[in-house]
This record gives C-alpha cells, structure tokens and sequence, in this order.
C-alpha cells in the first residue's frame, strides 16, 4: 500500500502496478506538513525546498489525473 501521489513516476513508468482499482481519497486533507522555526519562514534555501516540494507534488498528481484519464 502507497499513497498514490508519491508512487505516480512509479506507475507510469510500469515499476509498479495497481493490484485492484480500489483508492481512498482523502480530499481536503492535508496529509504532509513541513515543520521549521517560525523565524526561517522567508529563508530563502527553504522558499525554494517548499517551491520544490510544491512543484513535485503538482507533477505527481498532473501524472496520476492523466493515467486516470488515460486508463478509462
């Protein structure tokens, strides 16, 4: 078991297969948090981790809308 969004380069690339079409959606949910002193808020090292972090996730789910697409 796997959160889809961090296995979707798995998936399209074949390394990984969905044994059954069952998922849980947990919409709204914020599943990840990252966690730094409120002083390193406008570090720029950590604006471009958090830029970095966004723009995978972003990529991960474009990925997994397209395969759902794709697949039906």
């Amino acid at each position: 078991m796997v959160r889809e969004l961090l296995a979707a380069d798995a998936l399209r690339d074949g390394r990984l297969a969905r044994l059954f079409d069952v998922s849980v959606l947990l919409e709204g949910v914020r599943a990840y948090s990252l966690v730094y002193p409120p002083a390193l808020k406008e570090w720029p090292p950590l604006i471009a981790l958090r830029g970095w972090l966004r723009a995978e996730f972003d990529l991960s789910l474009k990925m997994l809308r397209e395969g759902a697409i794709s697949e039906r």
